[in-house]
């Protein structure tokens, strides 16, 4: 069940997950896990049963059968195929600036910035 993501949100993210050509097994970071991170989350699951999941939260909580922390440096050294940034919009330039290392794709969940200057940096980085 995809609680909250409308049928075309669920296959917008799809198609995103899709088109990065990420293979079976593939590992995955979840920076977030309100409920925007949630319903994510749930998606990848369902897309690639098989994948392995790191969820960051405040909380260092992530629900069963996840690996879950409060740090991103385990993300950096979890080595992510690819990395979805659900958590506040406040905080996302500087966790791009944290994981941008990874050179890997970064899936983010709107909006993309708390302001414009932030999209720039964001788009930027």
């Amino acid at each position: 069940m995809f609680w909250g993501f409308s049928s075309t949100q669920k296959n917008l993210v799809r198609q995103d997950f899709e088109s990065w050509g990420i293979s079976v097994g593939a590992r995955f970071a979840l920076v977030g896990f309100g409920s925007a991170g949630a319903r994510v989350l749930e998606v990848l699951r369902e897309l690639r049963d098989d994948a392995e999941f790191l969820v960051v939260s405040r909380s260092g909580a992530a629900g069963e059968g996840f690996r879950s922390t409060r740090s991103l440096d385990d993300v950096v050294a979890f080595e992510p195929d690819a990395v979805v940034l659900a958590g506040p919009v406040t905080t996302r330039v500087d966790v791009l600036r944290q994981i941008g290392a990874l050179n890997v794709p970064v899936f983010i969940e709107k909006p993309l910035a708390h302001t414009l200057g932030d999209a720039v940096v964001v788009v930027e980085l």
